[in-house]
């Protein structure tokens, strides 16, 4: 019996030795009222991972009770785990983590009722310098309750439980680890917001979330100012005044146009750190880059909402029909008329036939002088106008027509400018008669050029 209990008390003792506390160790129990019940363990330690850490008692929990048991726990599988559930979900307090630590931390509770409508009570224990919110995953639209303080209870209503299964826990931390501050604390979602690509004549807004954590006093934002014009921010009116432990989500809107669009967003405030940096960064590229030319130039037809370019040009290997070598190519059908569409019909047929193409080039002998008919079609889908522009440089110029001869629309394009068809649905084909004067000499004997605009001055 003696080395029985030696045994126990070695076992006991090593267990300790692994499975060590969290530096902040926050319990939470969760019921249903029907008897059974929950106890769950977040907090934050230097040696935590988002996944399991079997030193801080962290397991993998993923035997899961029958229907009609109450049931809940953390999961794991957003944070890049796999299907992973545990009771213990410690994380790094940032990265690299370090305390005192100022910011938030997301954890997805899951949870199955004895029965529908059933709320879920959670029993918290929270530090000081901590406190949480409870939302849904989809930004607070069907659940957003707190924030909650100290000891207390929080319900999750049998509204939200009847048709979810899973909820955020938001834990809210400021200095933990130093000394809370009641003075205002600005904290930003992200520090970098990334649009990605976005085609040309489109807009795409991103939200991102100011939360004031300080304690006592409001934070006031003064102003948010970009640089880059592509790049607008509402709300728009400032001050923006954000009460203690409250929330304001900027929505940031990118207005495309070609090329990468770099800008930090500065937000002018009255906490620590102003102004406070939010890079943005959105691609967007010129469209129909695989059409390729010796001369070309381009229309940007748009309904006001979509556009798209339409490339035409000259080529000494081009043709009146299709050039897959230029990068032409045959398009289907149109689509349904509520869809937006613009393109060339290529001059088979006198124009009159089925191909067509994002991009015409026809084919000339350079130096060329002389005139090239294209043929536009377009349907402006939902909105009720088209509107037609164009930048040509000095070589090019040429007249938008109707095509019955330009008795209805007879437009001059020179230079930068553009046309709106206001009945679009009677007008849907305009030709364009374009004319070019490349002086583009065979061959050049050493003497002193200019190239200006593909002619040699």
């Amino acid at each position: 019996m003696k080395k029985i209990f030696v045994i126990i008390v070695f076992t006991l003792l090593y267990t300790s030795n692994i499975f060590g506390q969290a530096a902040v160790d926050i319990p939470l129990s969760a019921t249903d009222g029907s008897g059974g019940f929950s106890n769950l363990w977040i907090g934050l330690d230097l040696s935590a991972t988002t996944c399991i850490d079997s030193a801080l008692g962290e397991y993998v929990f993923n035997v899961m009770p029958p229907a009609g048991v109450f049931d809940s726990r953390l999961d794991l599988a957003p944070y890049g785990c796999g299907t992973i559930f545990t009771l213990k979900d410690y994380r790094p307090p940032g990265d690299p983590p370090i305390f005192p630590f100022t910011g938030i931390i997301e954890h997805t509770l899951a949870f199955q009722t004895t029965a529908l409508g059933i709320p879920i009570d959670i029993t918290y224990d929270l530090p000081y310098g901590t406190y949480m919110r409870i939302t849904d995953r989809i930004g607070g639209i069907f659940l957003n309750i707190g924030p909650f303080f100290g000891q207390g209870i929080a319900t999750i209503p049998g509204s939200y439980t009847t048709i979810f299964s899973k909820a955020i826990l938001k834990m809210y931390y400021n200095n933990i680890g130093g000394t809370p501050t009641p003075d205002p604390v600005f904290l930003i979602s992200s520090d970098s917001l990334n649009f990605g690509s976005v085609n040309i004549g489109l807009t795409k807004t991103l939200p991102i979330s100011i939360t004031n954590i300080g304690y006592e006093d409001s934070l006031y934002i003064f102003d948010a100012v970009s640089s880059n014009p592509a790049f607008t921010i509402n709300p728009n009116v400032f001050p923006v005044i954000i009460s203690p432990t409250a929330t304001e989500v900027f929505n940031i809107t990118y207005s495309a146009n070609p090329g990468t669009h770099n800008d930090s967003i500065l937000f002018i405030h009255n906490a620590d750190g102003s102004p406070e940096k939010l890079k943005v960064i959105a691609n967007t590229y010129e469209p129909h880059q695989e059409c390729q030319a010796m001369i070309q130039d381009k229309v940007i037809v748009s309904n006001g909402i979509f556009s798209n370019w339409l490339r035409f040009g000259l080529d000494s290997t081009g043709t009146d029909g299709i050039d897959s070598h230029l990068g032409e190519s045959d398009l289907p059908p149109f689509p349904p008329p509520d869809v937006f569409e613009a393109r060339f019909f290529l001059p088979e047929n006198n124009f009159w036939g089925s191909l067509s193409s994002y991009c015409d080039f026809r084919g000339a002998i350079f130096p060329y002088t002389g005139q090239k008919e294209w043929r536009l079609a377009f349907q402006p889908g939902s909105g009720n106008t088209i509107i037609i522009s164009w930048d040509f440089p000095s070589y090019l110029s040429g007249v938008l027509q109707d095509i019955i001869n330009g008795s209805f629309i007879n437009v001059l394009m020179v230079d930068s400018g553009s046309f709106t068809v206001q009945n679009p649905y009677v007008f849907n084909k305009l030709r364009m008669l374009i004319d070019f004067n490349i002086e583009i000499p065979v061959e050049l004997i050493s003497f002193a050029s200019t190239l200006i605009d593909n002619n040699v001055k």
